[in-house]
Parts: C-alpha cells; sequence; structure tokens
C-alpha cells in the first residue's frame, strides 16, 4: 500500500549495517534505539553498536561501539540535506513532504 503514497523507491542505507543496533542521542542526552529509517534522518549525534563476535548459546554479547558521522537523508527520501541547517535532535522531514499531522479518533462510536 505504500506505492499509493508515492513510497516506490528502495532507500538507501550507507555507511551503516541495517542489523547493527542502532543508536541516536536526544536533547536529554539519553541514547535510545531506532529503527534505521529514523537513524539515517535524525539531525543530532548516531552511533551504531555491533558485536564483537558472535558465539553460538552465548546469552551476552561483548560489543563495539561506534559513532557514525554519515550522511543525513531527509525522511523516507534518498536526498541528502545540511545537517547545519535544520535544529537538532529531530528528524528531518523534507519542506516539500512535510509530516502529516494525525488527528486520534475514537474506535468507540463505531
Amino acid at each position: 500500500m505504500s506505492e499509493k503514497r508515492g513510497n516506490t523507491g528502495k532507500l538507501k542505507y550507507t555507511g551503516f549495517e541495517t542489523h547493527h543496533v542502532l543508536e541516536v542521542q536526544l536533547a536529554n542526552r539519553g541514547w535510545y534505539r531506532v529503527t534505521e529509517k529514523d537513524f539515517r534522518s535524525f539531525n543530532g549525534p548516531r552511533r551504531t553498536s555491533k558485536p564483537v563476535k558472535t558465539e553460538h548459546r552465548k546469552v551476552t554479547q561483548e560489543l563495539i561501539t561506534e559513532v557514525y558521522n554519515g550522511p543525513h537523508y531527509y525522511y523516507g527520501l534518498n536526498k541528502t540535506y545540511n545537517a547545519e541547517d535544520y535544529e537538532k535532535y529531530q528528524i528531518i522531514y523534507s519542506p516539500l513532504n512535510p509530516k502529516k499531522e494525525t488527528k486520534r479518533t475514537s474506535v468507540a462510536s463505531i
């Protein structure tokens, strides 16, 4: 159904592996896990964590955490943006296709 909304292209995930732990730092200085789509569009500190070595049947794994300084993309698009032009600690949407505000509806009235 996303084709109806114009989301037909495959998004680029350059510089990081999508199966790693992807985290962004919010204004409160806490680190939070996010999806790869949010990670590539976030304007703020970003980092990835991956296991040093994966061992069978080992519940805990030692992780390597690296700061990610790759390109910033508009949310849902493959178009890059300059991070200094936008406010920090938020996901950046395209000026041509801004985030739509949604209203809560009451399911009880159905």
